[in-house]
């Protein structure tokens, strides 16, 4: 989100992402990162795009144009998924996606997993691979581990 035309709020999962050093600002001028947040702004701008200098006018008019193909006509996927009963076992609950309501109503317990359509990352802000989960018999589900133990 813009604040001004020098600084943007980023909000992130910082289980699933990090950003190098832990740093709480990024000063960047790396076109790449620079271009990826514009994109950003450009996929999920419901009318406006502001910015500061009109001499920028035709290069994020051109920047624009590359991006609205992209635009999704949504912008979450919710994949749903049920027990897979011919694969769990004592060591393990593995879980399969379903597709019909049927499916959906018939299970005992689901994961629902909403994804967000994006195919770039500013190059700050890292993936954390290897993302650990456990069941606490708790009634509570998977629930995910801080990421502090697997640093």
């Amino acid at each position: 989100m813009p604040l001004t035309p020098k600084l943007a709020f980023m909000a992130y999962d910082g289980d699933v992402y990090s950003l190098d050093k832990l740093r709480k600002y990024i000063n960047t001028d790396k076109e790449f990162d620079i271009n990826i947040i514009n994109e950003f702004q450009f996929l999920k701008a419901n009318e406006n795009i502001f910015f500061s200098c009109w001499g920028d006018q035709n290069k994020l008019l051109k920047q624009l144009e590359i991006v609205k193909p992209k635009r999704p006509n949504t912008w979450h996927k919710v994949n749903y998924a049920v027990i897979d009963t011919e694969v769990s076992n004592e060591e393990g609950t593995v879980f399969k996606f379903v597709h019909t309501i049927y499916e959906r109503r018939a299970a005992k317990q689901a994961l629902i997993h909403i994804e967000e359509y994006t195919d770039k990352w500013p190059s700050f802000l890292k993936y954390r691979y290897k993302k650990k989960f456990i069941d606490t018999k708790s009634g509570a589900g998977l629930i995910r581990l801080s990421a502090s133990r697997y640093l």
